[in-house]
């Protein structure tokens, strides 16, 4: 059986720790209904103040869109639930990368190197994904400060992890 929130974590914590490895700031990170109708992303990248993003930010913004879908993906969860999920990702995902195109014959090949962009970050980012996930099922809610205090042990190398706990 499927819930809701673990897949909603999941969902969030992909969108969440892809956002932050091409160079999202991350303000909160939220399973709350309310919050998710207020405020939809949970990543924000750079302001442009007015300024037409470039490629890199329209693509970044893209990778980082379909990121939740793959990471329900990879936890398993599967269907018409995790299409219900991604479904506005999806649209905007869509939306930034008609802007990087000149022509629709460029847009499906750019759309799957994205969509394997994506998940190629959650693979390599997975145990930092299910670390997340558990913790915004437990608490609903992590302000952005939290999320990268929580993430930076995972950035270690395993030598200086090692390192750190031996030493106590």
């Amino acid at each position: 059986m499927i819930h809701y929130p673990v897949t909603l974590a999941f969902h969030e914590a992909g969108h969440a720790v892809v956002g932050i490895q091409l160079g999202g700031r991350i303000t909160k990170l939220s399973i709350r209904e309310l919050d998710r109708l207020n405020e939809p992303f949970c990543i924000k990248f750079e302001e442009t103040h007015g300024v037409e993003p470039d490629r890199r930010l329209l693509l970044a913004n893209a990778v980082t869109l379909y990121a939740g879908f793959q990471s329900d993906k990879r936890a398993g969860f599967d269907g018409d639930f995790i299409d219900a999920n991604a479904e506005d990702d999806y649209d905007n995902a869509e939306y930034l990368l008609r802007r990087c195109i000149d022509n629709d014959a460029e847009f499906e090949a750019l759309k799957q190197k994205v969509m394997q962009s994506s998940e190629n970050l959650v693979q390599k980012h997975w145990s930092k994904i299910e670390m997340l996930a558990r913790e915004l099922q437990k608490h609903e809610e992590i302000p952005g400060y939290k999320v990268i205090s929580m993430l930076r042990p995972y950035e270690r190398t395993a030598e200086q992890r090692k390192t750190v706990d031996t030493s106590n």
